[in-house]
C-alpha cells in the first residue's frame, strides 16, 4: 500500500523575513501597489517566449499572481503561511493536470521579482527600503519555488501510482 506523501510545509521554508516586523513594510508596499505589480506581472508571464502561458487567458494570469501577491503579503505581515501554501497547492495541481513544465511555474514566480524592480524601484529608490523589499520577496519566492516544486512532484507520483495501479 502507497502512503501519500505530506503536502504539509516545513518550518525550514518559511521565509526569515516573516520572522521579523521589516516584513510588514514590504506588505504594505505590496498592497498599495498591487493592481499595478500583478498587471505587470501577469503581462510579463505570459509574454515570456515559449511559455505554456502564452496560451492562457490573461485574467487568469491576473488572478493567479493576486493571489500570490496576497499570500506573500499576509506571510510577511503576520507570518500566516497558510494563504502561501492553499495557493501553492492549487498552483500545483492545476498546472500538472495542464501538463506545464514546472521550468514554467518556477519562472513565473521569479518574474515577480523583475515586475517589482520595474513598478516599485522609481517609488522606493535603490536606498535600504529597496534592499529590505528585494530581500523579503526573495524569500517569499524562495519559499513558493521549494514549495511548488516539491508538491508538483507530490502530484506527478500520485499520478503515476494511480496509472500503475490500473
Amino acid at each position: 500500500m502507497m502512503t501519500t506523501p505530506s503536502l504539509t510545509p516545513s518550518s525550514s521554508m518559511t521565509p526569515e523575513s516573516a520572522l521579523h516586523p521589516a516584513g510588514l513594510d514590504t506588505a504594505v508596499l505590496l498592497r498599495k501597489y498591487r493592481s499595478k505589480l500583478v498587471d505587470h506581472w501577469a503581462k510579463a508571464i505570459k509574454e515570456q517566449p515559449g511559455s505554456s502561458y502564452a496560451s492562457r487567458p490573461l485574467e487568469e494570469l491576473r488572478i493567479s499572481c493576486g493571489e500570490c501577491l496576497d499570500a506573500y503579503a499576509m506571510l510577511l505581515e503576520t507570518g500566516d503561511s497558510g494563504p502561501l501554501w492553499a495557493f501553492i497547492e492549487r498552483v500545483s495541481h492545476f498546472r500538472a493536470a495542464l501538463h506545464f513544465p514546472p521550468s514554467d511555474v518556477t519562472e513565473a514566480f521569479m518574474i515577480l521579482l523583475e515586475s517589482v524592480e520595474i513598478v516599485l524601484g522609481p517609488a522606493v529608490g535603490q536606498g535600504e527600503a529597496f534592499i529590505r523589499l528585494m530581500r523579503d520577496l526573495r524569500g517569499c519566492t524562495r519559499t513558493a519555488v521549494k514549495g511548488f516544486v516539491n508538491t508538483y512532484l507530490i502530484h506527478l507520483e500520485l499520478a503515476h501510482s494511480s496509472l500503475g495501479s490500473l
